[in-house]
């Protein structure tokens, strides 16, 4: 079955909102965190992985389950996670930009 054209334009908008979200969410608890653990004092954000593992983690899963909307990423998984994990990487810099750059290193 083909897809109309206002079918493929609304799936690629969907697919550029979810990965915005996810970058978003990357970004902004990347930030938190690492605010938290320079500025706050939080307990939590003592820990490397806390405050570096697992928002990458969380970035890998989202942007895995976002670029999912897409049917062709569905059929080719290894590019899927390989997509996902350039993503997170370019997320991550992002983040360690604007935390470090706020509040130093």
């Amino acid at each position: 079955m083909k897809e109309t054209q206002q079918a493929v334009i609304i799936r690629f908008l969907m697919l550029a909102l979810t990965v915005a979200i996810v970058f978003a969410l990357h970004v902004g608890l990347g930030f938190l965190l690492y605010r938290g653990r320079v500025i706050s004092g939080w307990m939590i954000s003592e820990s490397d992985l806390v405050v570096f593992i697992l928002p990458i983690i969380l970035a890998v899963i989202g942007y895995f389950v976002a670029l999912r909307i897409l049917p062709w990423f569905i059929a080719h998984p290894i590019l899927n996670v390989m997509t996902s994990l350039l993503a997170t990487f370019l997320s991550l810099w992002c983040c360690l930009a604007v935390s470090f750059t706020k509040y130093g290193t």
